[in-house]
């Protein structure tokens, strides 16, 4: 086994041998630090740099217990609860500005999250339409990996854990690349609707009142 010295000092070289210098610091430097960040079964390091375990137990829990269509909504519910507030109290925005600014913050989360949530759900949904395990038809497999295709060709069990998070992947990319479509032909002219309305039954009323 190779033997190196100094390891953190530029100047020292390796032995020689198959491997080339750089390489055998390289691997060296692995052993030397007894390969710190170790993973669980799940394949999610915990120890040594990045989120802590905490953290990261937490967001394992959010990514198996809520579906994406309900993420999508906790951002939504999120992004309402704060941004127009921080819009309201914004320094740099002009006071006869902040009304049309929220309600158009608000008319954007609105239409967005319901617009994304309604894309992402329908998504996952067709697409589970084509990653049937059971009473396939002849295209309610053509989204499966073939590996798993070939695994149920040849009556091997599957992991339906990994059935279902793999049709929530897939729905959910299917989802935002629709999104990237939605944003200009529904999102908009939604917004620019419910900014109106928001603005003139809410921010001019109250207006009027104090007059």
């Amino acid at each position: 086994m190779m033997e190196v010295k100094n390891i953190n000092n530029v100047n020292t070289m390796p032995e020689k041998s198959g491997l080339s210098w750089h390489k055998q610091i390289q691997k060296a430097d692995v052993k030397v630090n007894d390969c710190t960040q170790k993973s669980n079964s799940k394949g999610v390091s915990f120890k040594g740099r990045g989120i802590r375990r905490g953290a990261c137990k937490f967001l394992m829990w959010i990514s198996d217990n809520v579906s994406s269509p309900q993420q999508r909504a906790l951002l939504g519910i999120t992004a309402l609860c704060t941004q127009p507030f921080i819009d309201l109290h914004n320094s740099h925005i002009k006071k006869e500005d902040k009304p049309i600014t929220v309600a158009k913050t608000i008319s954007k989360i609105i239409v967005g999250t319901t617009v994304g949530i309604l894309v992402r759900h329908y998504a996952i949904k067709m697409v589970k339409n084509f990653t049937k395990t059971t009473n396939c038809g002849k295209y309610s497999q053509c989204l499966l990996p073939k590996k798993i295709v070939d695994q149920l060709n040849q009556k091997i069990p599957v992991n339906k854990d990994d059935i279902k998070k793999y049709t929530e992947w897939m729905g959910t990319f299917l989802g935002v690349m629709c999104c990237a479509i939605t944003n200009f032909v529904i999102d908009a002219p939604l917004s620019k609707m419910l900014t109106n309305i928001i603005h003139e039954k809410v921010f001019m009323k109250e207006k009027a009142h104090e007059k």
